[in-house]
């Protein structure tokens, strides 16, 4: 469905895409002082140094760079090891990034339970895109449509577009809650203003009932 090629398509994207993406969500939602660890600005020793210093969040950057080849060779297993070690300091885009690694068997055994309690914990910090990610997980895994109902308005609620999308299209529907239509119109509209494509079909259906 539309909601989850939205997910996919994080993932999917090619690197310069991921980093304009990683842009964008720290101007837009503020994800941590994480991203001013710039390889360009400060240059990798720098970072490794801090990491190395038990910093999380040159940890999670680190983890970044080895995961995207930035300014350092690929090594999925290096980046697991950053990602974890940010992540069990609480580092919520550690989290997500550990989560995303685990669930998907990317650079590490998967470990669908392990992984969704990483996501969870990013989630639960208030991180928006494991908001949505877990939202996605739970709706897609067809396990609790409820739950999936209660992230995405989480996350909406932060003004991510896609999770406004599909809150509003699940109240529309009455998939899995009630169904709500002055809230659902509300929500579609708002994804709709921000440019979201799935947000405008869904308002357009919404719009010929």
């Amino acid at each position: 469905d539309a909601a989850a090629a939205q997910a996919l398509m994080y993932h999917a994207a090619r690197q310069s895409h991921k980093k304009a993406m990683r842009s964008h969500l720290v101007e837009n939602h503020g994800l941590g002082r994480w991203f001013d660890y710039d390889p360009k600005e400060l240059g990798v020793e720098r970072i490794e140094r801090d990491a190395n210093g038990g910093d999380p969040d040159a940890q999670c950057r680190l983890g970044l760079m080895f995961f995207d080849g930035d300014h350092v060779p690929e090594d999925k297993a290096m980046a697991s090891n950053w990602f974890m070690k940010a992540a069990q300091q609480g580092h919520a885009e550690a989290q997500m990034n550990m989560a995303r690694l685990l669930l998907e068997g990317d650079g590490v055994e998967q470990d669908i339970e392990y992984g969704m309690r990483f996501l969870e914990m990013s989630a639960e910090q208030g991180h928006v895109l494991s908001q949505f990610n877990l939202a996605n997980r739970l709706f897609n895994d067809n396990c609790d449509l409820e739950r999936a109902a209660f992230w995405f308005l989480r996350s909406a609620k932060q003004g991510f577009a896609p999770a406004q999308a599909s809150i509003g299209w699940m109240m529309f529907t009455g998939n899995g809650i009630p169904r709500d239509l002055p809230m659902a119109r509300r929500w579609l509209q708002a994804a709709a203003e921000q440019g979201n494509t799935e947000g405008q079909m869904y308002l357009k259906q919404f719009n010929v009932q």
